[in-house]
């Protein structure tokens, strides 16, 4: 497994082990572009999750998570490692309702940073930047890097929302959230088709040398994209 480890960054003032598991904290963007699997990596992940990758007693997390979050994580991920062990098939369901309670501690304020117009032809949609932490904390526990209004009753209508943290990758994340909801728009597909024929899409731009300065290519050519 020694491929990954061009992935990994020390962050030193963060938790590095959670009993016998090793936390390690990764460059998200080189993770999720380094396979059509890895791009699904959201905002933490183990073994069971990502098995050519992760080790059986290794932690990934995202390294744009800050040190205020990393405690609601880790009580999620206690719990669904224990059910894990136990064979339980609910682990992750119950490893989300006990980080939810943790997290109505300490619920961050939501923040909207309105960056971008993005026009197609048939509407306008508002693109916003938003903390992570406050979308976790308030509407999704496991939220994570973007969504919109045919997934997220919660997100206004013709908006977009996008992770704050994740501005180094918000051509992708945008592309993706875009096409999926062009594809449940027009096309009708239910979300689990739309998304990962926008994971597949997502992928190739990746590996390409797109930029947020050619997004237009996404609207003007969309039907050549799907």
């Amino acid at each position: 497994m020694n491929f990954k480890f061009w992935l990994l960054e020390n962050k030193d003032d963060k938790p590095n082990k959670l009993g016998k598991y090793k936390i390690t904290y990764i460059n998200s963007e080189k993770f999720r572009k380094s396979s059509i699997k890895n791009v699904e990596f959201c905002t933490v992940a183990i073994h069971s999750d990502f098995p050519n990758a992760i080790g059986k007693y290794e932690i990934f997390i995202d390294n744009s998570i800050k040190a205020e979050e990393i405690p609601s994580l880790l009580v999620g991920l206690k719990k669904r490692l224990k059910h894990n062990k136990q064979g339980d098939k609910l682990a992750y369901d119950k490893s989300m309702q006990a980080e939810k309670r943790y997290r109505k501690l300490n619920v961050s304020k939501l923040k909207k940073k309105k960056f971008y117009v993005l026009k197609d032809y048939k509407n306008n949609f508002e693109v916003f930047y938003v903390n992570g932490k406050s979308v976790r904390d308030q509407f999704k526990t496991d939220f994570s890097q973007g969504g919109h209004e045919f997934v997220y009753d919660w997100i206004p209508k013709n908006e977009i929302w996008i992770e704050e943290e994740e501005k180094e990758e918000v051509q992708y994340i945008l592309a993706h959230e875009y096409l999926e909801l062009v594809m449940m728009r027009d096309l009708k597909m239910n979300y689990n088709d739309a998304h990962y024929k926008a994971s597949e899409i997502e992928q190739k731009l990746r590996k390409s040398k797109f930029s947020f300065k050619d997004f237009d290519i996404i609207t003007k050519n969309i039907d050549l994209l799907l």
